[in-house]
């Protein structure tokens, strides 16, 4: 909450002094990828590989207009990657599988391959053994 000078200053107070602050988040805007325009063109997938990662408790993007799963499936091209994450949430970038996830995207990144893995879908457990995953 230190970095975010003005959540950090709301909610309620705290017995010493100050507040116990709020992670705030921008404006979602819904207007991107979507199970309309992720085939457009056959561009995602195709000449532009697609990994999505998301954590096994993420409310957010598993369900409704936002589902992951959804998305991976409308993505025409064979060159995706999807991994489901064990252990996290929405906010992966801050908890304790933040490594997990900074490994599989620098590999992601320099090499075009996660886990040693190019294409599919699979669930990273705990101990970052990697199974494949059946898309729904």
């Amino acid at each position: 909450m230190e970095s975010d000078y003005k959540g950090s200053t709301w909610g309620k107070p705290l017995p010493g002094g100050g507040t116990e602050g709020v992670s705030r988040q921008r404006q979602t805007y819904w207007w991107g990828w979507n199970k309309k325009t992720a085939p457009l063109h056959g561009t995602l997938g195709g000449p532009v590989p697609v990994c999505i990662v998301y954590g096994d408790l993420d409310k957010t993007v598993t369900t409704g207009v936002a589902s992951v799963t959804e998305l991976y499936k409308a993505i025409p091209g064979p060159n995706k990657l999807m991994f489901k994450v064990s252990c996290a949430s929405h906010q992966m970038v801050w908890e304790g599988r933040r490594t997990t996830l900074h490994t599989m995207s620098k590999q992601w990144l320099k090499h075009g391959k996660v886990f040693g893995r190019e294409k599919g879908s699979f669930h990273v457990d705990d101990n970052d053994d990697v199974t494949v995953l059946p898309v729904p």
